[in-house]
């Protein structure tokens, strides 16, 4: 599992230090934008490939309430903040596969996020908040979409889930 989050580890560190470097003066620090991690965990050894699937049944995300729907799971953000999404095999016995975290997109209620649509890059995806035209309590329903590559294999079909963002 570690060999897993050291190179998140070490993406956050350097996000981070980029972030903090970027004040100008010391009143600026105060304004710096924290970075939120939001983390999928996926039975990749059970996750059906084909057919109708119910990922509340092989996924949850990171700090979710046992037995809660995945579309309820609501990330608190504030303005400015930079969100890293990513994924986890959560079964021992597939720590090889990769969940590939590929996109996301704003679906409805006020969009929260600077893009629309964001791509992910090496299987994350780095998104901002907004700074203006979002207010405290402003919702976000987006789409998460991810892929599951199988040890040695390539990416297989998409899945998609549809989470919420809050302002604080």
């Amino acid at each position: 599992m570690l060999k897993l989050f050291k190179p998140i580890l070490t993406s956050t560190i350097i996000l981070t230090a980029f972030i903090i470097t970027g004040c100008k003066k010391e009143q600026d620090a105060a304004v710096v934008s924290q970075i939120k991690t939001v983390i999928l965990v996926v039975n990749t050894s059970e996750l059906p490939a084909t057919g109708p699937v119910d990922l509340n049944l092989y996924c949850s995300f990171s700090g979710q309430t046992a037995g809660s729907n995945l579309i309820e799971f609501l990330t608190e953000v504030n303005k400015g903040d930079q969100i890293v999404w990513l994924g986890i095999p959560g079964d021992s016995s597939n720590q090889n596969d990769e969940v590939l975290i590929t996109k996301v997109k704003h679906e409805n209620q006020k969009q929260v996020l600077t893009k629309t649509q964001i791509i992910g890059k090496h299987g994350n995806v780095l998104g901002k908040v907004r700074n203006e035209d979002v207010q405290s309590g402003d919702i976000d329903k987006y789409s998460l979409h991810f892929k599951i590559k199988k040890e040695g294999g390539n990416p297989g079909r998409t899945y998609i889930i549809d989470p919420k963002l809050k302002v604080l």
